[in-house]
């Protein structure tokens, strides 16, 4: 996942526990949601950036998706992220 301006906790990092680490016990996890909305405006000196496409991530343990849209001067980031845990204590098995 992209990971974006790193204002506050990423969507992701806080529910499932920290996905990028690679766990060898069982840990803490839990269902839920994060939404996050960044509205970026750029100076009309400033070259607008390209917006990305969007991002969709989607298994049994979560899903993931991030839209990027430009209007006027604004670059507008959407990420939103569910867990689908069913429990608050996952499997090391969980990372893969």
């Amino acid at each position: 996942m992209p990971v974006g301006l790193p204002l506050t906790a990423r969507p992701g990092n806080f529910l499932p526990g920290l996905l990028a680490q690679t766990h060898k016990l069982p840990f803490t996890c839990y269902a839920g949601r994060q939404v996050e909305d960044i509205d970026m405006t750029f100076d009309p000196d400033l070259p607008m950036p390209v917006a990305p496409g969007p991002l969709n991530v989607e298994n049994s343990g979560f899903s993931y998706q991030a839209t990027f849209t430009t209007k006027d001067r604004t670059l507008k980031v959407h990420r939103e992220f569910v867990s689908l845990v069913d429990h608050q204590v996952c499997d090391p098995a969980f990372d893969a």
